[in-house]
């Protein structure tokens, strides 16, 4: 199995959009505690560390999430304009 890591900006990641998949039976639901969603989407704003998303792309079209959905939803919730209060 090829391993890679490869940084990604915020945009791409969102231009990506259509190509995530989380839904691995394994995977935890969507991100609940608000608080954290908004740590999360000041870090992206300062662009301070945001930790690794690990990912699987198996050949097919998507891109699996194996750990990071909840990052991964956050930065879409803010993207979306949905609130984090």
């Amino acid at each position: 199995m090829k391993r890679s890591s490869i940084q990604r900006t915020t945009k791409s990641l969102l231009n990506m959009r259509d190509r995530i998949r989380f839904d691995l039976p394994f995977q935890r639901s969507r991100v609940g505690k608000n608080d954290r969603r908004s740590y999360l989407d000041d870090s992206v704003i300062r662009d301070r560390y945001i930790p690794n998303i690990l990912v699987w792309n198996n050949g097919d079209r998507y891109i699996w999430v194996i750990d990071g959905k909840q990052r991964w939803e956050s930065v879409y919730f803010f993207a979306d304009g949905e609130s984090t209060s």
